[in-house]
């Protein structure tokens, strides 16, 4: 009984550091007027849940503006579209800020993930690459950790964003859910993120997650079940306004 008791405040501990760390991060960037790709981000677990191995998995981690630090492998492909507001612009008015990007896996135990994306607002400056590399795997004490860059060529002034991240899957009162928390530069307005996911039978997900630079809810559909190959995402960027689209995405080494 003890045992039960000292995991669940474990977790409840967890869950409050990863809140707390959000306001932190809050008043760390009251300043902030504006942020790189304020839709959903080219990142790992943006749009397509997958596990702790880096695989596709409608149970696994999710979140929208975020990365989580479960970084997928060989044989991995991601190729997601969405559309949005231009954060600062009248959320009432044209639903045009478009966004559609590549993501590939690489390697196995250490794991390394690269996309290539493109914004249909802002063509010159928008074609960005990102990465992501495994640094830890994810134990049961212990929360899987990664590190990153989005915009390694600083396609827009300012915005190169090298940032660390980890992400622990939680039970709490039967219930999965994935807490995230990093802290990055640039487009991450050089504070804390944080994000929590709640996965919701096979076909749903629900996040809710502090990027920096505004609060993010949304929600997955996966009308194929666990292991399917498209995830519908309706969701509410706290400064830009309504997102949708659908992430699709792949593993080639299996049939």
């Amino acid at each position: 009984m003890f045992y039960r008791f000292l995991i669940c405040g474990r977790a409840l501990l967890t869950v409050a550091i990863v809140m707390a760390a959000v306001l932190i991060s809050i008043t760390t960037s009251l300043a902030s007027t504006s942020a790189q790709f304020a839709n959903v981000a080219p990142l790992p677990g943006d749009g397509v849940a997958i596990d702790s191995s880096g695989n596709i998995d409608s149970q696994g981690a999710f979140q929208i503006n975020i990365p989580v630090a479960y970084t997928p492998r060989w044989g991995f492909l991601d190729l997601p579209v969405y559309n949005g507001h231009h954060p600062g612009g009248d959320q009432k008015g044209d639903f045009g800020n478009g966004t559609g990007f590549l993501g590939a896996g690489f390697g196995s135990h250490r794991a390394l993930f690269i996309s290539a994306m493109q914004t249909s607002h802002v063509f010159s400056e928008a074609k960005v690459i990102s990465a992501q590399l495994s640094l830890l795997p994810e134990t049961k004490n212990l929360p899987a950790l990664s590190i990153g860059t989005q915009d390694i060529f600083e396609r827009e002034k300012g915005n190169r964003s090298l940032y660390g991240v980890a992400t622990k899957q939680l039970s709490i009162g039967g219930s999965c859910i994935y807490t995230t928390l990093g802290y990055g530069g640039g487009r991450f307005q050089h504070s804390f993120f944080g994000g929590l996911c709640a996965p919701a039978g096979d076909q749903f997900s629900i996040t809710a997650e502090y990027d920096g630079y505004q609060f993010n809810t949304g929600m997955g559909w996966r009308p194929g079940g666990k292991k399917g190959w498209a995830t519908v995402l309706v969701g509410y960027n706290g400064h830009a306004g309504m997102v949708a689209g659908i992430g699709t995405a792949f593993d080639f080494t299996k049939r």
